[in-house]
């Protein structure tokens, strides 16, 4: 009976083996119509905010750390001059 199963389980594979072979996964999508267009546009257009948003919260990430830094070297020099 085991030796029926296992025969019945090989001819089963090898008979569904052409089916997998046909799909490579490859396949076009199909042409993108109106609304898909719009929808990639937008996509581009807020990626873009987005990313420009990101550079300018840099810049001035870059510009406070600067200011905070000439503060703690006239704080230093106050400190000094004090002394």
């Amino acid at each position: 009976m085991k030796k029926d199963f296992m025969r019945s389980t090989v001819l089963a594979l090898l008979a569904a083996l052409p089916l997998y072979g046909g799909c490579n996964g490859k396949e076009e999508p199909p042409a993108a119509g109106p609304a898909e267009q719009m929808g990639r546009e937008i996509d581009k257009t807020i990626n873009k905010t987005i990313l420009g948003g990101v550079k300018q919260a840099q810049e001035v990430r870059e510009k406070v750390e600067e200011k905070v830094k000439q503060a703690n070297e006239a704080l230093k020099k106050m400190d000094s001059a004090t002394e």
